[in-house]
């Protein structure tokens, strides 16, 4: 009798485990972002620079977007909160976490 409920005391405890990380998993994933797409307007090198961006459409304004990949064309990204007239990049270079940003390449015009 003592075995079986230290059994069920045990099967209860993994179900609770169990039932957080699975909130915790599903948590993570119901989370949205408010992200815009945005135009790259610097030169090869400056792509960390957030004041480099304005606010895009989905029709790229550089002609060669997606022809080349000297540097970015556009990215996907939240809006600083400190300054919403520029993507949060949250000191990330776009060039090198290219999947991070969803980022377009274009050629160097």
């Amino acid at each position: 009798m003592k075995k079986n409920k230290f059994t069920l005391a045990i099967i209860a405890f993994m179900l609770l485990i169990g039932a957080g990380v699975y909130a915790m998993h599903t948590s993570r994933h119901v989370m949205t972002f408010d992200t815009q797409i945005w135009d790259y307007n610097g030169v090869k090198g400056g792509e960390a620079n957030a004041s480099s961006y304005t606010l895009g459409t989905t029709t790229p304004s550089h002609t060669s977007c997606g022809f080349s990949d000297s540097t970015i064309c556009q990215i996907v990204a939240e809006p600083d909160p400190n300054n919403p007239n520029q993507p949060d990049l949250a000191g990330e270079n776009p060039m090198v976490h290219q999947d991070d940003f969803q980022a377009t390449l274009r050629g160097n015009n």
